[in-house]
């Protein structure tokens, strides 16, 4: 084949190629557009442009909510803040609601469902008004038929699951969430309980508490507040609430002001409040920002602390895990038998001397030491006698742990005493006069004495013994459950 023809038959394929990617690619898929377009009920309206949606819920109200400064908002038949999911559902729903099937010479609207008595759901985007009857379910297939008040003539099939989306109660409409607040905004939160408050405020190190006492807080009981109110949801709704007296919001049983920064502009950001009433067939009624109460699953208020000492700073100790290289313990029994017990961490993991041990619980101990908390606060200002009494003076045991650098100060020094009703031990830093008492599963990994710690930490025989390389991890997390009993206060 001589060059030309072979040059014209290259010529022909491109040709050929582009029309075919032209016309049936590229057309294709404009022709697929084009035709899912046509079967679009509003075709010229995107979910984000709707603004307002007028709907018959399926208790029987008439519903109304309307876009305000980005945030869907009830305004019929009360007012309340929209559910931005539900409603943004629903638009979207709209928008793109396309006919699955047309019906060819229809008959009457009533048998379709589509008569005076349908269910219409009106909506505005763009500054125009559309509405959608919504009548039966087709008796084959899975579709329902509807009409568009521009082309009521025009009777289709939609999904019957696109159908059931503008089927909601009036609560579907409505923001479940009890408080709307930004953690990271909150500057101070005021709770109360019966018999009891706290006042707590943000600082730059944490949180500290201002009232009763001054002094650091708790930050995990504060950020578990903030948490669990910025995750409270309402199950449903009390919108004709009578008398304080009677929903319990006389004397709540727990009562909670937040208030957060002052913006750039001077303007103080809002205050929400949030209280706790009466419990109602398994439901505890709540105040926030609105008249309506909330609803709430009652076993939620147990998510709150409500004494003092839950939200006080109760850190015994605080460090690194993977600081430490050694720990030394002074161990003694009430018989007057004591040990010195070194255990160190190197290169085949934790072992002990003089005695050997389970490298997995001297890994473990490492491990809740760096992040050790009490349960309860016993006494700030403890005496001689107070300390020889809760078996702290001298301690049944002192724990110290060492870092890498020999003459450097411990990274932390645990003094262990009594248990005298297996309510937990009485612990304390040497250095100071506050006691502590520590959750009682505690003696799941802390040695209590010379005989807890050849019970906790014998070496387990070869064919048994966990691995333990990764001596920096922990098996479970300490628990800290709160205890309402003290010595002073």
């Amino acid at each position: 084949m001589n060059p030309r023809a072979t040059a014209l038959l290259l010529v022909v394929a491109a040709a050929l190629g582009a029309f075919v990617y032209l016309y049936e690619v590229r057309g294709g898929e404009q022709r697929k557009e084009a035709e899912q377009t046509a079967k679009r009920l509003f075709p010229d309206v995107s979910g984000n442009d709707v603004a307002w949606i007028e709907l018959t819920t399926n208790d029987g109200k008439t519903a109304r909510a309307e876009r305000k400064q980005g945030a869907w908002q009830v305004v019929a038949p009360l007012s309340f803040p929209g559910d931005a999911v539900n409603l943004d559902g629903i638009a979207a729903s709209l928008a793109e609601l396309a006919s699955e099937k047309e019906i060819e010479s229809p008959q009457a609207a009533d048998v379709y469902g589509l008569g005076a008595t349908s269910r219409i759901v009106r909506f505005g985007a763009g500054g125009k008004d559309y509405a959608l009857r919504v009548g039966k379910k087709a008796p084959v297939g899975s579709g329902t038929y509807v009409a568009t008040a521009a082309q009521p003539e025009r009777i289709v099939t939609i999904p019957t699951y696109r159908a059931t989306n503008l089927e909601r109660s009036l609560d579907d409409l409505r923001d479940r969430r009890v408080a709307n607040f930004d953690r990271a905004s909150i500057e101070s939160a005021v709770v109360r309980w019966p018999g009891g408050h706290v006042r707590v405020e943000r600082s730059g190190s944490g949180w500290k508490m201002v009232e009763p006492i001054a002094g650091p807080a708790d930050d995990a009981t504060v950020d578990a507040l903030l948490s669990n109110l910025g995750y409270l949801r309402a199950d449903s709704f009390e919108d004709a609430p009578g008398p304080d007296a009677a929903t319990g919001l006389d004397v709540p049983v727990l009562d909670v002001t937040l208030a957060g920064k002052v913006g750039a502009d001077g303007q103080a950001s809002p205050v929400f409040h949030i209280a706790f009433g009466a419990e109602q067939n398994g439901k505890r009624l709540v105040r926030a920002q609105h008249p309506s109460l909330y609803r709430v699953a009652a076993q939620r208020l147990d998510e709150f602390a409500r004494t003092v000492v839950a939200y006080r700073y109760k850190e015994v100790s605080h460090f690194v895990a993977t600081d430490a290289h050694a720990v030394e313990l002074s161990l003694r029994d009430e018989g007057g038998a004591s040990l010195d017990e070194k255990l160190e961490h190197g290169d085949a993991g934790w072992t002990g001397s003089p005695e050997v041990v389970d490298p997995g619980k001297a890994a473990r101990l490492a491990a809740e030491l760096a992040r050790l908390r009490a349960a309860d606060i016993v006494t700030e200002k403890a005496s001689d006698a107070d300390l020889a009494r809760l078996g702290l003076e001298p301690p049944r045991v002192r724990i110290r742990v060492l870092g890498s650098t020999a003459d450097a100060p411990p990274l932390a020094t645990v003094d262990v005493g009594a248990d005298p009703d297996g309510k937990g031990s009485f612990v304390r830093d040497p250095a100071s006069r506050t006691v502590y008492r520590l959750s009682p599963t505690a003696k799941e990994w802390l040695p209590v004495g010379l005989t807890s710690f050849r019970t906790l930490f014998a070496a387990r025989p070869a064919a048994a013994s966990d691995s333990a390389k990764d001596a920096g991890t922990s098996d479970t997390a300490p628990a800290s459950p709160e205890s309402e009993e003290h010595f002073d206060e």
